[in-house]
């Protein structure tokens, strides 16, 4: 009972600054959209590309004149802003009962999706630093927001979570978006889609990373042949999967069966 009676002390409070923000209606839609960032610190150039459409300073207007200005978000660091737990569920609450829920849930997958499609596949330590910051944020777009993402993203919005993980070895974590960027293109776009090869290639690749040859070999396989049927034998991804096979063959040693798939890759 006493929880619940400082709840309901607490929405109060929050009722009363959400009324002040009456006259800007522009500021309590930003705040309702800053609700979808995960509990972690967010960065300035993320909230400006929420609404691509306004000129920057007036989404910044909005942001520190107003939501700063009665304690609705934080100015955590330069340029780095924060929601408190119990205000990003009121404003969670607010989002899914209003018409904005899912152009603004459209909006912060396309952000995610760009950040992720950043991460190279072989990361250095200060890229893997640098991304750190926003790895939450991009696992909540795929671990709350999947039906959101546009097909075109589907496959990166993994791959780069996969990657960050894979290039520091970190095998254990990087497969299960390996393996759900996998059933997720198939799922969404069909057995016979670039961006399924794609993902059948990457799962490949984790596996012969770990020197799980016999589990790398038939996706390996399916990709070389899905590529070759969806963009023809003179494909630069032909290549690369002709390529790719060829290494594992030569990593256990099976060169006969390596060398004229390195000798077709080399000359397409």
């Amino acid at each position: 009972d006493t929880e619940m009676t400082a709840e309901r002390g607490l929405k109060a409070a929050f009722n009363l600054s959400w009324e002040e923000l009456h006259s800007e209606p522009d500021a309590q839609i930003l705040a309702l959209y800053l609700s979808l960032f995960a509990l972690a610190p967010f960065p300035k150039e993320m909230i400006l590309d929420l609404f691509p459409d306004e000129d920057g300073d007036t989404v910044e207007e909005w942001l520190t004149d107003s939501l700063v200005h009665l304690s609705l978000v934080q100015n955590n660091r330069d340029g780095w802003y924060e929601i408190h737990p119990l205000l990003r569920r009121y404003f969670r609450d607010k989002l899914e009962a209003s018409p904005d829920a899912e152009p603004a849930k459209r909006r912060y997958c396309a952000i995610m999706v760009k950040k992720s499609a950043e991460m190279p596949q072989n990361p250095t330590l200060e890229i893997v630093e640098e991304f750190k910051p926003f790895l939450l944020h991009l696992q909540a777009s795929v671990g709350e927001y999947p039906e959101y993402i546009a097909d075109e993203d589907l496959a990166w919005s993994y791959t780069g979570l996969a990657s960050y993980y894979n290039g520091q070895g970190l095998y254990a974590i990087a497969e299960p978006y390996c393996q759900t960027c996998l059933t997720a293109t198939r799922t969404r776009l069909g057995d016979n889609h670039p961006h399924v090869a794609t993902s059948l290639n990457n799962l490949a690749q984790l596996y012969y990373s770990q020197g799980r040859y016999p589990e790398a070999e038939p996706l390996y396989l399916e990709a070389l042949d899905l590529r070759k049927q969806l963009l023809g034998d003179n494909h630069p991804d032909v290549a690369a999967s002709l390529n790719n096979l060829a290494a594992l063959y030569d990593s256990q040693g099976r060169y006969p069966e390596a060398e004229p798939l390195y000798l077709e890759a080399l000359d397409l």
